[in-house]
């Protein structure tokens, strides 16, 4: 198993079913490769994805984007950064997203609000660009500000009928906590 890959109990059964149920494709390729992420193998996956690209260019933005992000959940951001620069012209919204998040992981708060921004251009990501601000403003220690923008993230998500951004119920306590208002965050991980 490599980095950024482990074990989840009933993972085999999980991709083996998911391929079972698959038909060929592209779309198989999409499927088998959310199952080897939902798995725990992002690396496994990340390398589904690269063939994607290589056997369906009509598609490969899409796999690129796909590829990079399952290469930022396994931590290989170098790898990440260049799928997420493949993905620009298809995938825009996504792929400045994903760069932003790229970048803030790697403490570039500058190219993080860059990102961020153009992100928040596209009506498509502005909830998940919200999200990255806040996440921006708690880096930069500005918890108050990271709480208003998580107000803003839940508002936007809510009236665009946006998903709320994976790992977003985390963000509101962490920032709670770290300015001083334990019981509050106490409260929303109970809440969870």
């Amino acid at each position: 198993m490599g980095v950024g890959e482990s074990a989840a109990p009933g993972s085999s059964a999980r991709v083996v079913a998911s391929v079972s149920a698959a038909r060929g494709g592209s779309g198989c390729r999409d499927r088998l490769g959310a199952a080897y992420e939902a798995a725990g193998h992002p690396l496994r996956a990340s390398r589904l994805y690269e063939v994607g690209i290589r056997v369906t260019p009509r598609l490969a933005g899409s796999f690129a984007l796909s590829a990079a992000s399952a290469l930022f959940d396994a931590h290989r951001l170098d790898e990440a950064a260049a799928h997420a620069h493949e993905a620009e012209a298809a995938e825009p919204a996504g792929a400045h997203l994903l760069l932003g998040e790229i970048a803030l992981a790697r403490n570039d708060r500058a190219t993080a609000v860059s990102e961020q921004k153009i992100a928040a251009s596209f009506r498509s990501s502005r909830g998940h660009a919200m999200f990255l601000a806040a996440r921006i403003a708690a880096a930069q220690h500005d918890f108050a500000r990271a709480l208003e923008l998580l107000k803003t993230t839940e508002q936007v998500c809510r009236q665009s009928g946006e998903s709320l951004p994976r790992g977003f119920h985390y963000a509101p306590g962490d920032a709670l906590a770290h300015i001083g208002r334990t019981a509050a965050a106490e409260r929303g991980c109970e809440a969870e």
